[in-house]
């Protein structure tokens, strides 16, 4: 599976998306925290470990609500429903179709068919028909939470049409802000393309996406760092993880130590493509740190 959906990937441009942090497959069996075995890595994942080694949910939290919408829109409208969660209202103007107001309500917490705990409210305002090229959407949030993590900002997605090969594609821009634990800060910058592999306008049809594009993360730790796809990200639906495509993340480390220490730029890369069987959905990647030999290494 990942083989054959990396050849049909070869050629096409660069970009971004999450960054994701796990141990070496004899480290650790799949599932278990990767910070077990902290003492293993270099010094160089030790300085970003700490800090990324729970980037790929808070990619997540992002991707599902995005993946959500898309969804929604699919359909051309949002259905109205009351006494379920999440309460779905559409304020439409007195004058003309556009712009309407979606306010999808989870109230004060309610957990979804999926198993997610949310509340608050996601907020979508639709200015134009959903397969009109450069007709926009934006989200936002309102006292919105999602398993315990507050979600905030805004962020705006784009129909631009089909390519080349007669796929939908949207671009998806906007500041993302995480709080975890009332304390932890955590904004992502993202400005990304989504192209629709399968599935669009198919509801019986798993859908499938490659996610190009690029990606600033900022910690109230003090820790940034910059994601970029290098070679674009195949995800399928219901699979935390990609199953081809490469992104680097990269980051700088105070080699030396203290205030005047000299900062050196180094990379981190991440190929999805590596694959052991033909499983739909597996765990493993090849990561490779600077110039050091490539590990495999189970994602969790």
């Amino acid at each position: 599976m990942k083989r054959t959906v990396q050849q049909i990937l070869t050629g096409m441009l660069v970009a971004l998306l999450v960054v994701t942090y796990s141990c070496k497959k004899d480290q650790a069996p799949a599932g278990e925290s990767s910070m077990g075995d902290l003492h293993m890595l270099s010094q160089v994942e030790k300085e970003v470990a700490i800090d990324l080694s729970t980037d790929i949910s808070d990619e997540l939290i992002i991707e599902e609500i995005l993946d959500e919408v898309i969804s929604d829109l699919e359909m051309y409208d949002f259905l109205k429903s009351e006494g379920s969660c999440p309460e779905v209202s559409v304020d439409r103007p007195e004058e003309g179709k556009y712009p309407r107001i979606v306010t999808k309500d989870f109230g004060d917490g309610c957990v979804t068919r999926n198993g997610v705990e949310r509340s608050g409210k996601i907020i979508i305002t639709i200015y134009g028909k959903f397969l009109e090229e450069g007709s926009v959407r934006t989200v936002s949030f309102e006292e919105y939470t999602r398993n315990g993590v507050a979600v905030s900002g805004e962020k705006e997605i784009v129909f631009l049409g089909l390519n080349e090969d007669s796929l939908y594609v949207h671009s998806i821009k906007g500041v993302i802000e995480l709080v975890k634990n009332d304390t932890i800060l955590i904004k992502r910058e993202l400005r990304k393309r989504r192209t629709a592999l399968a599935g669009f306008n198919n509801p019986e049809e798993t859908k499938e996406w490659l996610i190009e594009g690029t990606v600033l993360v900022t910690r109230s730790t003090g820790v940034e760092y910059t994601m970029k796809v290098k070679e674009p990200l195949h995800r399928i639906q219901g699979c935390k993880w990609y199953q081809s495509g490469v992104k680097k993340i990269l980051f700088e480390v105070n080699d030396t130590g203290g205030e005047d220490g000299e900062y050196t730029t180094h990379q981190i890369r991440i190929d999805y493509g590596y694959a052991e069987s033909d499983e739909a959905c597996d765990n493993l990647a090849l990561r490779q740190v600077d110039d050091e030999e490539p590990v495999v290494i189970q994602l969790k």
